[in-house]
């Protein structure tokens, strides 16, 4: 009797263990085994990289600052900002030298059409657990050439669609005012935000850098399109990001798009 008994307790305690769906209990058949932490995650190389802004008002609030990557526009500030935090920093831009995170300047129209250098110097304590080689300093140059706005790189033909009809392409042109040289950035000429509107169409209260396009004030009689206009690093996409009235009547409901296209000139 005894016998049966303890085989009974052993068939029991076996059936429990094959029942176990805990991950977290060895006793399970399912259990996975903790991964320990990881003493470098998160760890990070001595890094000099850097991002450019242009901006594009007077002032320098967060909404007005625009990224770009090569070419700026003459006479309008720009503020470099250095990615990695925690190090002495030490800028050479021409002939200044700047000590911190981030700086702001702008070049005048004598430096137009210069490739100019940005040189970032980064000097930190080290993690050499995680990265043995890292000596704890690092050094990036990129350079800018500064044009006038008639120069932007965002003038062009775009062909493309709105988001919400991917099949129903049209082209989307945007020109500068030459008569407003070297600016070009007061009355911005505007063909195709209304597919059905093949005359040029000018806005007169614009804000231009490079890639860049903020613009409002344009005819009723072109549906009033009222928005901005971003060209990417490639300088080969678009995307313009507008609305317009639904009549060419003043005062209309207002209809949102999206276009999103590539250059063809």
């Amino acid at each position: 009797m005894l016998f049966f008994l303890m085989l009974s307790i052993v068939i029991s305690c076996n059936r429990c263990k094959e029942d176990c769906d805990d991950p977290t209990n060895p006793e399970c058949s399912n259990y996975v085994e903790p991964i320990p932490n990881n003493p470098c995650a998160g760890a990070v190389l001595t890094n000099a990289d850097f991002v450019m802004y242009q901006s594009l008002l007077p002032g320098l609030t967060a909404d007005t600052l625009i990224q770009f990557y090569h070419d700026c526009v003459y006479n309008k500030n720009i503020t470099l900002h250095a990615l990695q935090d925690s190090c002495e920093y030490h800028w050479i831009i021409g002939s200044d030298n700047y000590y911190t995170r981030d700086v702001t300047f702008n070049f005048g129209f004598e430096f137009v059409g210069q490739s100019i250098p940005l040189k970032l110097s980064v000097t930190r304590t080290p993690n050499t657990s995680c990265f043995p080689n890292d000596n704890g300093l690092d050094t990036l140059v990129k350079t800018v050439v500064p044009k006038v706005g008639c120069d932007a790189s965002i003038w062009g033909k775009y062909y493309g669609a709105w988001d919400e009809g991917p099949l129903d392409s049209f082209v989307v042109e945007l020109l500068p005012d030459l008569n407003d040289y070297p600016f070009c950035g007061n009355n911005v000429g505007f063909i195709g935000l209304n597919p059905d509107i093949l005359d040029t169409c000018f806005s007169w209260q614009c804000h231009l850098v490079d890639n860049y396009i903020q613009f409002d004030n344009i005819p009723t009689f072109c549906y009033n399109p009222v928005g901005s206009a971003f060209l990417d690093s490639t300088k080969n996409k678009i995307t313009v990001s507008y609305s317009i009235s639904e009549t060419n009547t003043l005062n209309t409901p207002r209809s949102s798009h999206l276009f999103k296209g590539h250059r063809i000139n």
